[in-house]
């Protein structure tokens, strides 16, 4: 995922620039034109040499045909053919040049080889067509044109050409170089003199701070060379190397390579691959030299060496000022294209010190350090004993484990693949604090704990979640290549479990971006937890990778990293499947940001999708800098240049939206909330139209008008989630900022302005509305929020605001039906709008099993099945994500098509409705019960306690539905089966057994025949079930057609025979708790469960003086009630980790899904007898939000009182999971433990993994005495005040409870005859969409 955040401090001053890529590079390799940094110098607007075959940031002028070519001497060039006047070519994007700026402009030209003649050619600055440095240009050699001009308002620069007689024809260009005048600098005014011909020294982003350090991490030192080349001396030094297989950095002096064998040693030196530095032409000291005559001298040697090796373009990307005296040689040399490289450690070998070997071998023993540039002398005199020293030393340090590399900085295409190791073991070996406007943490290495050898690092001190440790990684990583991270993480002894985050920050132009690179849930203090993840490098100025607490939930304790490594890896392609794309019949996409541009990701992208969409810079803040200055976030540009380049089309997410948008939009020039005054919400209307107005125009101007052939975009959400989650108020909508000032109008206004600006104003001539504009809305699949969003909807539509479409985001997961999807669709047919998906995914739950992604697949089989079946209605389909380990759901469970080696999932087979997709691994737990064969079976309330498991045919009508119980010689099963099928069929193990729709049969079994439907309970037999059995299991329904089974074909689900099922029914509040620890009269109606299943039990812990609770529970409306009284007669709560202290834990299943994997909803609630609230996974926000709980001690324990909001899961009759826990706390020898775990449901002891055996609450009413008794002592729900919550949203939005994977899901208002009347009669006779339809509506209670 990727987050906005608030921007943290710089990264530092004098960071290297990352390697980058691109036709706009500041990068300076051999034939590029240097990037001009040091203050005072004149600015590179753009440097164009066209090696990497593009030709940005020109753009097309006229329609000419471009192409890179290849030209004499090896380079490349763009050929313009079709001139056919002076404008066909290329020009400056609208916006690059500013008003009143200078400017100087230089490129080579020449005509087409064999035209000709010769043609006038110069730069024409539009609007007012100025003429800039005109002449003349033949095939026969490069002309070059260069001139400076200021540029007028709305300045444009084309390259204008003269006529030939022959009328059309092509020319080429090369060296494109643009140059601003600095705003201020030295004195003198000082630049380089503009010079296409020139050949930088080929150092990647120079910079002027002088580099000391070498490249890599540990035992590893630069060997750096000055004043050679010296015969005799430095031959000795080479053949030494050689021997050793060791490469260094020869700073070489003009005047020594002119000298006799020099030039010999100089060519040996990098036919040996060692790297060259310049040293200027003599030994003179520069310190007080002009930059005229810096830059004269270093570009003679430059010309010296280069001659010497009958090389023109060899790379010399250091440069080291004699004697270190620098003056202003760094601003020179840097604007050359070589790095200033620092003089590191000495050995003091040159005239007036002591020269003798023993004390050279000495000093250069102390220089060579790790991390160190060692500096010694080959040549300016008699250096014998230097290079003695250096044989002496050099093979110490070899034997003792060092290596020698290059200096940091220069030419970073020769870098070895990145392959670092930190171990801590001889300190924090470059990792440093990562902190926020308020301070750093203290980042320092402990021999407290390890993970492996004797230290680690511990990051201590934290104020926020952000803080942390990090690694810069800027020069060290290159664009577009895919890093491998691994480490182990801790939280510090005593410090509450916590999500762990590996991220990264980026900047680019000054913006930043939050790449979360890995999420590792759960970090406890006493367990270490490996972290292993991949990314691909984005183009970025600086990065830096750190550890932080999770960005959403994450707390502020310390905790510990160890063996980290970072490492390149090779490319290995992606999978050869069939394209997604070409399996549906409308446009998928793909939500993306700058990391899917690059590599494996990009051709993952390019392959399977046709439209792609910003998953967060296109929202309202990302326009904005961190002082509210208006400009394209780099990450977007970065995407639309990427839809360009790949012929993609651009979904825009999302102009106007409640979060993530700049808070002084609703504030006055005071800083102070706008209000609803006319005045305020003119401001704010103003605001809006501005905004949208500013992004219409800035797309516009770098990528075309609307609608034209180089402006992808064609398609906004305009509004996203503006409907409330909650029925409360009468129009359906969020309470947000927009909404408190202006009303529902906000929602036409954002409509009415983006029409006029996208599909108008900026609009093609001859377009008609070439932007698409939808409204967006998550959970719109589940039907009270449906109904809001409809009624919604449809007021735009009778106000006729310009809306055209419905947008859908689709964040689900495998407990909602794909029939409420396509319900979802069909709902909005009749407004008459297009329909599209914006945010497909699907989680599996947590923990993820193999089994899970195979049911994930066959839900993304079923869900592009039913949006093939409606691709008319449907403008496009978006997955929001790439790959699991960059989705923002990824901690609920695997949401999307492919994982995170970029390896096809079978969600991938499934969406492409493919025969490779597994078979289905079918599992249940069937709980002990049983229901006998007479006229009382149809009023069994068990059939009514969980969900059902339905079985479809291939067009997934369903067929059936049925659920299970067990006893020691039957399996009891009911069926409840659709349309005209004839008979059922249940395999157990290797018996089939059939039961025909009359009764009929060899399995006992009673029938009901319902017209369009029947009914059967059966008992199949078994021999001596006990608990804990497993059995091989089918239903099949058999018809003309054949049989379809609820196990894929061949297979046999597997049932696991389980205790049974802790049923409690919930009274209702006749007065609302307080929620104040007290026992009121209120909770005397209520019934009484209590804990008394021992789950877990410390060696020497007597049972019976374990803690236990008796719990009452009560319903209102969509709030559960749960009064815990403990007995406990010593209280403790000395452990870090808050369930090893006394405590409850309540778990809640609002709606009853018995998922197994906790959905997004499910909830763990821990409450400390101090009434501290913890929660064992999820969005802990979300959480704390539905949450109200108070505490009180009593003579022998505590009370716990929580109200717990069920969503909207609630009401007369709804189901719910539920389970209650204590965990009971002690000191034994000295140390805090838990001793011992009791619930009231699942026996395990692993409810905080799974919801599959928590109890079950029904909400009763008060007058309804029960018709079957519970099968045990009833049981209570969890803890917790209702508060409405606005879900979150794409990027942070909860999946709020909906709809059942099949029939039978949450519960009905009665029991008896009318629940299985209503529950299989009722809903089967429909069929099909008809039966989770109708099972919804009976459950609003």
């Amino acid at each position: 995922m990727t987050r906005n955040r608030p921007r943290w401090r710089p990264l530092g001053a004098g960071l290297l620039a990352l390697t980058m890529t691109g036709g706009v590079t500041a990068a300076a390799a051999p034939g590029d034109t240097p990037a001009l940094a040091a203050a005072g110098d004149p600015v590179v607007v753009a440097s164009t040499d066209f090696e990497d075959g593009s030709w940005e940031p020109w753009t097309l002028s006229g329609e000419p045909t471009l192409s890179v070519v290849e030209v004499d001497g090896g380079g490349k060039a763009l050929q313009v053919a079709g001139r056919t006047a002076d404008y066909i070519g290329i020009q400056t994007p609208a916006g690059l040049l500013e008003e009143g700026t200078e400017y100087t402009f230089s490129m080579r030209a020449r005509l087409a080889e064999g035209t000709p003649g010769e043609a006038g050619v110069r730069f024409v600055m539009k609007p007012d067509y100025t003429w800039i440095g005109n002449t003349t240009m033949t095939a026969d050699a490069w002309t070059t044109v260069t001139g400076t001009l200021t540029a007028p308002a709305d300045g444009q620069v084309y390259i204008g050409t003269g006529d030939l007689p022959e009328g059309t024809y092509a020319y080429l260009l090369d060296d494109l170089l643009i140059t601003a005048a600095p705003d201020g600098g030295d004195d003198d005014g000082w630049e380089p003199t503009p010079d296409p011909d020139f050949v930088p020294g080929g150092a990647t982003d120079p910079v002027e701070a002088q580099v000391t350090t070498a490249r890599g991490t540990g035992d590893v030192a630069a060997l750096t060379f000055d004043d050679g080349p010296n015969p005799g001396e430095t031959a000795d030094l080479l053949d030494y190397l050689a021997e050793n297989d060791l490469t260094a950095t020869f700073c070489v002096i003009g005047q020594n390579i002119q000298a006799e064998g020099g030039a010999e040693l100089l060519r040996r030196m990098v036919d040996e691959g060692h790297t060259l530095c310049n040293h200027t032409t003599s030994y003179a000291d520069m310190g007080a030299w002009s930059h005229e005559e810096v830059e004269a001298d270093l570009k003679e040697n430059l010309a010296i060496i280069r001659g010497a090796l009958d090389d023109p373009d060899h790379p010399v990307p250091y440069f080291r000022a004699p004697n270190g005296s620098w003056g202003v040689t760094p601003e020179v040399a840097v604007a050359l294209g070589m790095q200033p490289l620092g003089l590191g450690n000495l050995i003091f070998d040159w005239d007036g010190n002591d020269l003798s070997e023993a004390t050279l071998t000495a000093n250069l023993r102390t220089a060579v350090a790790p991390g160190a540039v060692v500096l010694v002398h080959d040549g300016g005199g008699d250096r014998r004993n230097s290079i003695a020293a250096v044989r002496t030393v050099v093979t110490e340090r070899l034997a003792e484990g060092f290596t020698f590399a290059l200096p940091s900085g220069g030419l970073l295409d020769s870098v070895a693949p990145l392959d670092l190791t930190f171990d801590f073991e001889d300190g924090l070996q470059g990792w440093e604090p990562r902190g926020d406007a308020d301070g750093d943490p203290t980042v320092s290495v402990t021999d407290a704990e390890a993970h492996g050898g004797a230290q680690a690092a511990l990051v201590a001190g934290r104020t926020s979640q952000g803080d942390g440790i990090g690694l810069d990684l800027t020069g060290r990583v290159e664009t577009g290549t895919t890093y491998e991270v691994t480490a182990w993480v801790k939280m510090a002894a005593g410090e509450d479990t916590d999500d762990i985050w590996l991220s990264m920050q980026r900047t680019t132009d000054g913006a930043d971006a939050f790449d979360t690179v890995a999420q590792v849930p759960g970090v406890t203090s006493s367990d270490w937890t490996e972290v292993t993840a991949t990314f691909t490098m984005p183009a970025a100025d600086s990065a830096r990778i750190y550890f932080e607490t999770s960005y959403n939930t994450g707390g502020d304790g310390d905790f510990l990293v160890d063996d980290v490594t970072i490492r390149a890896q090779d490319s290995t392609g992606i999978e050869d499947l069939t394209p997604l794309q070409d399996t549906v019949p409308f446009p998928v996409g793909v939500a993306i940001d700058r990391r899917e541009t690059l590599g494996d990701s990009a051709d993952l992208t390019t392959r399977h999708f046709t439209q792609v969409t910003g998953e967060n810079h296109m929202k309202p803040e990302a326009w904005y800098d961190d002082e509210g200055t208006f400009r394209m976030h780099p990450e977007a540009a970065a995407i639309m240049d990427f839809a360009q380049a790949e012929d993609l089309d651009v979904y825009g997410h999302v102009l106007v939206w409640h979060s993530q948008t700049p808070a002084w939009f609703f504030q006055d020039e005071g800083g102070e909330p706008l209000t609803t005054s006319e005045a305020d919400q003119a401001v704010l209307r103003e605001r809006m139209r501005e905004h949208i107005f500013s992004i219409a125009e800035t797309m516009s101007d770098e990528y075309g008008l609307f609608g034209s052939a180089t402006n992808p975009l064609n398609a906004w959400d305009v509004v996203n989630e503006v409907v409330s989650d909650s029925g409360e108020f009468s129009d359906g909508l969020r309470r947000s900022e927009w909404y408190r000032i202006l009303g529902e109008e906000f929602i036409d206004l954002a409509f009415e302005y983006a029409d006029e600006a996208f599909n108008d104003v900026y609009a093609a001539p001859g377009t008609d509305r070439p932007v698409t504009l939808f409204i967006n809305d998550y959970n719109t699949e589940q039907s009270g929020k449906q109904t809001r969003y409809y009624d919604l909807v449809h007021r735009l539509v009778d106000r006729d605001v310009p809306i055209d479409g419905v947008g859908h985001q689709f964040h689900v997961n495998l407990a909602m039906p794909v029939q409420a999807l396509e319900d979802a669709i069909v709902r909005f047919q009749d407004t008459g709008l297009v329909q599209v998906v914006t945010e497909l995914d699907v989680t599996t739950g947590t923990p993820v099993t193999q089994a899970l992604l195979v049911e994930q697949g066959y839900y993304y089989r079923d869900a592009f099945r039913v949006f093939r079946e409606y691709a008319e209605d449907l403008y496009s389909v978006t997955v929001w994500g790439l790959i699991d380990t960059r989705s923002w759901r990824n901690d609920n469970g695997a949401p999307l098509l492919f994982d995170g080696t970029l390896t096809a999932k079978p969600a991938y087979y499934g969406a492409v409705d493919s025969d490779e997709l597994p078979a289905r691994q079918r599992s249940a737990f069937v709980f002990a019960g049983d229901v006998a064969l007479d006229d009382d079976a149809w009023d069994a309330v068990e059939w009514a306690q969980l969900p059902l498991h339905t079985v479809q045919d291939d067009e997934l009508e369903e067929l059936a539905a049925f659920q299970l119980r067990w006893a020691e010689d039957h399996l009891t099963v009911l069926a409840a089966v659709t349309g005209d099928a004839d008979a059922i069929e249940i395999v157990v193990g290797e018996d089939s057994y059939t039961v025909a729709r009359d009764g009929s049969g060899d399995a006992e079994a009673i029938t009901e025949d319902l017209d369009d439907a029947w009914l059967a309970v059966v008992h199949v037999p078994l021999d001596a079930a006990t608990e804990g059995d497993l059995l091989g299991f089918d239903l099949r329904v058999v018809g003309e057609d054949g049989a379809a089974g609820w196990s894929s074909p061949g297979t046999l689900a597997q049932l696991t025979l389980v205790e049974p099922l802790s049923y409690l029914e919930v009274a209702p509040a006749e007065g609302l708790p307080a929620v104040d620890g007290e026992v009121e009269d209120v909770w005397e109606s209520a019934n009484v469960v209590t804990t008394d299943k021992q789950t877990l039990l410390a060696e020497g812990t007597d049972p019976d003086e374990a803690a236990t609770a008796d719990v009452r529970t009560l319903w209102d409306e969509n709030t559960l009630y749960v009064l815990m009284e403990v007995t406990d007669d010593e209280l403790n709560a000395e452990h870090s980790d808050p369930w090893a202290q006394d405590s409850v834990e309540i778990y809640v299943d609002a709606g009853n899904y018995k998922n197994g994997p906790y959905r997004y909803d499910d909830t763990q609630i821990r409450i400390s007898y101090e009434n501290v609230v913890s929660f064992g996974t999820g969005d802990e926000a979300f959480q704390a939000n539905r949450v109200e709980s108070a505490t009180s001690l009593t003579e022998g324990g505590y009370v716990v009182e929580v109200a717990i909001s069920l969503l909207e899961e609630g009401g007369l009759g709804t189901f719910h999971g539920l389970d209650f826990q204590v965990n009971d706390a002690s000191t034994v020898d000295g140390v805090a433990t838990r001793t011992s775990i009791r619930n009231w449901a699942d026996p395990t002891g692993l409810g905080y993994q799974s919801t599959a055996r928590w109890g079950v609450g029904q909400l009763v009413d008060a007058a309804e005495e029960p018709t079957t008794p519970p099968t045990e002592e009833p049981t209570e729900p969890p803890t917790g005040s209702p508060a409405p919550t606005d879900g979150p949203t794409d990027g942070a939005t909860p999946q709020a409870a909906g709809g059942p994977d099949g029939p039978g899901r949450g519960g009905l208002p009665v029991t008896g005859v009318e629940l299985t009347a209503l529950l299989l009669a009722l809903l089967l006779v429909a069929g099909g969409g008809g039966l989770v339809a109708r099972r919804r509506t009976t459950t609003t209670g």
